[in-house]
This record gives C-alpha cells, structure tokens and sequence, in this order.
C-alpha cells in the first residue's frame, strides 16, 4: 500500500546581508541571519566602499538642498532690500545681493 506524504516545504528565509565588491570581487559581507550579525573579509576596504556609496547617495541630495538654500537667501536678501530688480538694474544688483551675502555667511562663521 503506496501512501502519499504530505510534505509542506519550508519557506527559505530572505538572505540579510551586505556585500562589498571592489572590481567584481568581494570584499567583506556583513550577515545577519544568524543569532547575531558578523563581519567576514577585509573591513578597512570594505568600510571604504560603504563611504563612498554614502556619498554618492548623498552627494546629489546635499547640492539639490544647498541650492534650495541659495535661493531662499537671495529671496530674501531682496525682499530686505526692497529692490525689485529690473533689466536696468540687474547686473549692479546681482553684485549688490552677492556681497550682502557674503557678508552674512561670514558673520555666521563668526568672521
């Protein structure tokens, strides 16, 4: 007599970890399967590849945020000023607006 089994399959879990590679070769993992997390490889290059993936996550992030910035402040320099300034104008002004600028940002480096 021919029984059939009735096997569940065990869900295999997701592999949680890091890799750093470095011209397709792996420098380190950093694994958190097991009970608690472990580094394997070469930790000051790998630690060096995570650096530079931070900054270039960041990097355009920080420029986007430091532009928004510049332009709050010239904004504002203006609306200070209470200059509209016109086609005439536009040149002298702009030279006006970036020297009140330096002005501030030096007086918050405390200079």
């Amino acid at each position: 007599m021919d029984q059939e089994l009735n096997v569940q399959e065990v869900p295999q879990m997701p592999s949680h970890n890091i890799c750093f590679y470095k011209d397709d070769k792996q420098m380190g993992i950093l694994d958190f399967n097991g009970p608690k997390m472990t580094f394997d490889g070469d930790m000051e290059e790998s630690a060096k590849l995570f650096l530079q993936f931070l900054v270039q996550s960041f990097n355009e992030r920080l420029i986007q945020e430091r532009d928004t910035e510049r332009k709050e402040l010239e904004l504002e320099l203006l609306k200070l000023k209470g200059k509209a300034i016109g086609a005439d104008g536009y040149m002298q002004g702009r030279w006006d607006l970036i020297g009140e600028m330096q002005d501030i940002i030096l007086a918050r480096l405390g200079k």
